[in-house]
């Protein structure tokens, strides 16, 4: 082949004539047509040469003859936290289980963006979009001006359309049942440290905390904090907002539990206990947020919240592909699906008194 010439795409035609059949008997065989398929010699043949020449399915073809084009658009925020590219991967594989594959925007998830990604995803005959990490309040009015009336939209978290689908995650009740557990340990002072955006998960988890010490008697400032920390995805940067966030406020307060932003917060905190000589979980009991990988290979281990991503995925994937396979919208108490969060007991966390 000359240089900067493109190879030539592999035709039904190529593969009819490479097995010696017609071309219509390999355009019905390779989409899988129930009324005409031929026989399983010459059906196993057909489907061999396609493999062998490397033939791949115009998918806009497909759409022009009214099947589906089997992609699914994703929208993700470039800024979004490890756990949800956890939850990616998932969904990729659940996807391919159900014969779809997955297409991948990236962007810092403002609503011009999203939009942009959503047109070009329209260019390749998209069958649905799922939006990944998208959940600023603040945003959250032109992302409604920006895709009303549009169909086989699929949010994770809270959908700021009604017409929609979305799976929402509870997170506020892993935050929860991390303050019960402080208080069950009897600790005197249990904080939440979280960080400064006002993302609707770090909202509810404020919120469950506050209700969790607000049953038990407990009063914000005297007997439990809420601390909120700079986000940043510079890892030096994350690691002097711990050491602050410990001494200017946990240690002054006498805080003998705190509940973090994610895993990653929790390990950089067991490490400034270590370097002080505070003993975790006796002088100090931690409990991280994501069930991340290495969480149970700290030392000691990680007690966290597990967002359960798998059960996200599967959601996610059966929920959109039954939108797009509705000939209308999906009845409104079918369109949402919650996700509960479980806490992880480890080391960290402390022993419940008797």
């Amino acid at each position: 082949m000359k240089p900067g010439m493109r190879e030539k795409a592999v035709t039904i035609k190529d593969i009819a004539e490479y097995c010696g059949v017609s071309k219509s008997l390999v355009g019905y065989i390779l989409s899988n047509s129930p009324t005409r398929h031929g026989s399983p010699e010459v059906r196993e043949r057909v489907l061999e040469a396609a493999r062998k020449l490397g033939y791949r399915p115009n998918r806009a073809a497909k759409m022009l003859v009214g099947q589906s084009s089997r992609l699914i658009g994703i929208c993700i925020c470039s800024q979004m936290p490890p756990v949800l590219f956890r939850c990616l991967a998932a969904m990729e594989r659940e996807a391919k289980k159900r014969g779809y594959q997955l297409m991948i925007s990236e962007s810092f998830g403002m609503p011009e963006d999203l939009l942009q990604s959503y047109y070009t995803f329209m260019e390749y005959w998209i069958a649905g979009v799922i939006f990944l990490g998208i959940e600023h309040p603040r945003d959250q009015e032109q992302v409604r001006a920006c895709f009303s009336g549009k169909r086989n939209l699929l949010f994770m978290g809270v959908s700021p359309l009604e017409s929609a689908c979305c799976v929402d995650v509870d997170w506020g009740a892993g935050s929860y049942a991390g303050a019960e557990h402080f208080i069950r340990c009897g600790r005197r002072c249990p904080a939440l440290v979280v960080d400064q955006v006002p993302y609707v998960s770090i909202l509810s988890r404020i919120h469950e905390f506050r209700e969790a010490m607000r049953r038990a008697g407990r009063v914000e400032g005297r007997d439990f904090l809420i601390s909120r920390i700079n986000y940043s995805p510079d890892r030096e940067h994350m690691r002097r907002e711990v050491v602050r966030v410990l001494e200017e406020e946990l240690l002054p307060n006498r805080v003998d539990a705190v509940m973090m932003q994610n895993d990653v917060y929790a390990a950089s905190l067991l490490q400034a206990l270590s370097r002080r000589g505070i003993r975790v979980p006796d002088d100090m009991a931690v409990i991280g947020f994501d069930d991340e990988l290495f969480s149970s290979a700290t030392i000691p281990p990680l007690a966290t919240v597990d967002q359960n991503v798998e059960q996200q995925a599967v959601a996610a994937i059966d929920l959109l592909v039954a939108q797009i396979n509705a000939e209308g919208e999906l009845p409104a108490e079918q369109r949402s699906i919650r996700i509960p969060c479980s806490l992880v007991l480890r080391e960290s966390a402390g022993i419940p008194t008797a």
